[in-house]
């Protein structure tokens, strides 16, 4: 999986807490939860995995590039592997459809240079967001903490 090899940045952070909630703190891919309706009890440690890794720039930020998963799934599945047939490659191809997998690596395989303002502004302004349709949507239970 490689995650420890990475240095995790200030907007990895905002941005993994920011999808976690987003995403209601559920393991897309085995469902089990990770916190109680109030953000304080853990069930189970939820993590944000990046199919095309940290290493891709362009995807680091990127929402179809990342999955949050539970500490087993994310260990299981690993990540984008090279002949495109683990299973974590088929399920992202099904979740996604072809056309719009396709579309994920071309953008993972595209060179960006590391910019961390440009990426703090650009996390910032998705919980921004997040935030504003929370307060049109209250039937949201998404739990935020980001600051």
């Amino acid at each position: 999986m490689g995650y420890f090899k990475i240095k995790l940045r200030r907007s990895d952070i905002l941005f993994s807490n920011y999808l976690r909630t987003k995403r209601r703190w559920v393991c897309e891919y085995c469902g089990r939860v990770g916190r109680d309706f109030t953000g304080t009890t853990i069930f189970c440690k939820i993590e944000v995995s990046h199919y095309f890794s940290r290493n891709h720039e362009n995807t680091r930020y990127d929402e179809e590039n990342c999955r949050v998963l539970c500490f087993t799934c994310h260990k299981k599945l690993g990540g984008h592997t090279r002949d495109e047939n683990g299973e974590y490659d088929r399920w992202m191809k099904k979740l996604l459809g072809e056309q719009r997998y396709k579309l994920l690596c071309l953008r993972a395989n595209t060179y960006k240079q590391k910019d961390e303002k440009l990426a703090l502004l650009y996390v910032k302004q998705l919980i921004k967001q997040h935030d504003r349709e929370k307060i049109q949507n209250p039937s949201s239970n998404g739990h935020y903490n980001g600051s």
